[in-house]
């Protein structure tokens, strides 16, 4: 995707495979969204390829104070279950605190 030039993953599952696989296929990528993708470590270099390359880089750590949505996140103990996109939802305001659905670990609701 050589036009690509934002991308936001936020919460993704993606790890440092995919992150070198996007910093290897989008070369004009300026503004990376990391936060809470929990399987992106930067093993080896891969940090300073992210610093190098891309003008905003958000790690998977830092806060998530300014991002748009609500932010909930449920730890079942395991990534083991894997869930349908089109099952899911992004938790806002207007539709969490239902006791009819359950919250993933992607802070998503189950339909």
């Amino acid at each position: 995707m050589p036009g690509l030039c934002n991308l936001p993953l936020f919460g993704n599952m993606l790890s440092d495979i995919g992150l070198n696989a996007i910093l290897d296929n989008c070369p004009n990528l300026e503004h990376l969204d990391l936060r809470l993708c929990l399987n992106v470590n930067f093993v080896g270099d891969l940090e300073k390829r992210c610093s190098e390359r891309i003008k905003v880089v958000r790690r998977p750590d830092d806060s998530t104070h300014d991002y748009p949505y609500d932010v909930l996140f449920y730890d079942s103990g395991s990534f083991e279950h894997y869930y349908p996109e089109d099952h899911y939802f992004p938790a806002t305001s207007d539709h969490y605190g239902d006791d009819q659905y359950d919250i993933d670990i992607f802070g998503f609701i189950q339909i």
